[in-house]
């Protein structure tokens, strides 16, 4: 059943639909585009026949915010990745996870993630005030040190529990495993760029979370990807817990924890995916502020971007874009210091005609800025 609806020429052009988001000016999808119902037909047709195989990866690098090989398929087989996944991975493979692995999932993310974090923070302090403390894990260079072998055996696994048992959809499910390995490790790693690699990534540190939360009993956890936090008030219980994990990760699992990993009390802090919180001793709030390396980030690189602008419209809209969404996540947390930095470096030459306005309460405080500066110099 889930193999005819992923290779289903409807599911198809649904999926070919969703994988234009950030590529329709690309010249490779827009030459697939051009020829969908032949495209289309043409997947369809080797999926139902067995005869599809992925093509070759684009590898390219980035360095913001730091440095990572990204593995990109082409766009066709993005067209195939999106139908496995939205028709098939996410219901079988979302059925076995907890709730509080919360990355890459409808309706979870980054914000569901803080939001959660911090109900867990208001939990502990509510009995034990800023007297607690957290382990955080980090496994070492996860997606290229997956091994093929316990990955497919998970998978099976899960398959089975679900009632999936089509070899046709095991074999192309297999295919986005087998096809790519990291260089000079054979049979590891998963290719950092394939949405499919995401589910098997929540799925594989799977028995991680149930190890912490289920057998050990510890309510207060939470991961994202392969980043996870555990909140205890005894720090010589989450020493036994990091032996216990440090134990599954590296005999069962084939990975390793990463020098990241350390036990740190509340008072000073927790960081969780790029936020730093803090209790305030006074108040007993719970403060959520952006880590020091990313507001230093954003601001550099909003200044640089404004002073080679010019009046180039092009680069002036590119950098609305980029306040709009750097302003959008910080409204997330305890930023006003910062989303005000950022506004009097984006400065446009007119306040009233932008070329991209800002939207809503920042444009109008922005535009009660100028009118303020404009009162005073007269």
């Amino acid at each position: 059943m889930h193999y005819e609806k992923i290779s289903d020429f409807l599911s198809l052009h649904e999926a070919m639909r969703r994988s234009l988001c950030g590529k329709r000016m690309k010249t490779e999808a827009a030459q697939f585009n051009l020829n969908a119902s032949i495209e289309l037909a043409r997947l369809a047709d080797e999926l139902q026949q067995g005869t599809y195989q992925p093509e070759k990866h684009y590898c390219f690098t980035l360095t913001r915010p730091k440095t990572r090989t990204i593995y990109a398929p082409p766009y066709r087989d993005r067209v195939v990745l999106r139908s496995l996944c939205d028709n098939a991975l996410a219901d079988i493979i979302g059925a076995t996870l907890i709730e509080a692995n919360a990355a890459c999932q409808k309706g979870k993310g980054s914000h569901f993630t803080l939001d959660l974090f911090e109900s867990f923070i208001a939990d502990i302090r509510d009995t034990h005030g800023r007297d607690f403390y957290a382990l955080k894990c980090d496994i070492r260079q996860f997606f290229p040190s997956i091994p093929h072998r316990q990955l497919k055996e998970k998978l099976l696994l899960a398959f089975h529990e679900y009632g999936v048992d089509d070899e046709r959809f095991v074999r192309l499910c297999f295919q986005f495993i087998d096809y790519f390995h990291t260089p000079g490790t054979p049979q590891r790693g998963l290719a950092l760029g394939n949405q499919s690699s995401q589910w098997y990534g929540l799925l594989y540190l799977d028995s991680v979370d149930k190890l912490v939360t289920q057998e050990l009993g510890i309510p207060h956890y939470i991961r994202y990807m392969d980043d996870f936090i555990v909140l205890h008030e005894s720090k010589a219980h989450l020493q036994e817990v990091k032996a216990r994990i440090t134990e599954h990760v590296e005999d069962d699992l084939g990975l390793f924890l990463n020098s990241k990993t350390q036990i740190t009390h509340m008072k000073n802090g927790v960081e969780a995916i790029g936020w730093r919180y803090i209790i305030d001793k006074k108040t007993g709030y719970i403060v959520r502020k952006i880590r020091n390396s990313t507001r230093t980030r954003m601001v550099r690189y909003v200044r640089k971007l404004s002073k080679n602008m010019g009046n180039d419209p092009i680069k002036r809209a590119e950098l609305d874009t980029i306040v709009n969404s750097y302003l959008a996540h910080l409204y997330h947390g305890n930023t006003y210091r910062l989303r005000e930095k950022l506004l009097e470096l984006h400065t446009p030459p007119n306040p009233y005609q932008p070329s991209r306005p800002l939207r809503g309460a920042a444009l109008e405080r922005y535009r009660a800025q100028q009118d303020l500066k404009n009162a005073l110099n007269e």
